[in-house]
């Protein structure tokens, strides 16, 4: 599963502030998509520019697998979900799917 934190739309900064206060909502939300669709690994692609946001997301990931929130058994239910970090190298065209899942 991919998360697209890229916003490389003009204008589509609405995550931003949302991941700069509280990442463990996105990591939730990330964690019930995948259990939903019984996937085990999420990539989340943040944009190359958030050097903040992309600190900001590594220690919740860091926070959430050490709360066995996400991990190799999520909260002792028997499921795995990996959540994996990739930073973008700044491509516009990267806010379309195809071209995202390229870069990655």
């Amino acid at each position: 599963m991919v998360v697209n934190f890229d916003e490389s739309e003009p204008g589509t900064c609405n995550n931003r502030e949302l991941v700069e206060r509280e990442p463990h909502r996105l990591l939730e939300g990330t964690a019930i998509a995948a259990l939903a669709i019984g996937c085990e690994t999420a990539y989340i692609y943040v944009r190359g520019e958030y050097l903040w946001q992309s600190i900001v997301l590594e220690r919740a990931i860091a926070e959430a697998y050490a709360d066995r929130y996400i991990g190799a058994d999520v909260l002792g239910s028997g499921k795995r979900i990996d959540v994996e970090l990739r930073r973008g190298a700044g491509a516009y065209i990267c806010g379309e799917e195809t071209a995202l899942l390229n870069s990655l």
